[in-house]
């Protein structure tokens, strides 16, 4: 539901004021942020849905076209699904280091 059209206006400007995120909400923003950089053997299609997802959260919450609380729970379950992913990643890493090598 879109929240801008109640939002007052700088004296002289129709852009209404900038959003001043939450501490909760700033922190699963971050929280998501490190999650995109902890991942850099994901494969790239996954890394390229979660920036794009991740971007438009913050856009969606900037325009006020999405609640913190929104964007939190959001935000957090992107967070979520890139560390199952770097854990799988991770576990099929090591699992090729542990391969014995073939030679010959």
């Amino acid at each position: 539901m879109p929240i801008a059209s109640s939002l007052p206006a700088r004296p002289g400007h129709s852009a209404p004021l900038p959003v001043t995120w939450s501490p909760v909400a700033l922190n699963a923003r971050l929280d998501a942020e490190r999650a995109l950089h902890a991942v850099p053997r994901l494969p790239l299609r996954i890394v390229a849905e979660a920036r794009l997802t991740v971007g438009r959260i913050i856009s969606q919450v900037e325009r006020r076209e999405l609640t913190q609380a929104d964007a939190t729970e959001l935000l957090r379950d992107v967070a979520h699904r890139l560390a199952e992913a770097r854990l799988v990643e991770e576990a099929a890493h090591a699992s090729r280091a542990d391969a014995p090598l073939h030679l010959g």
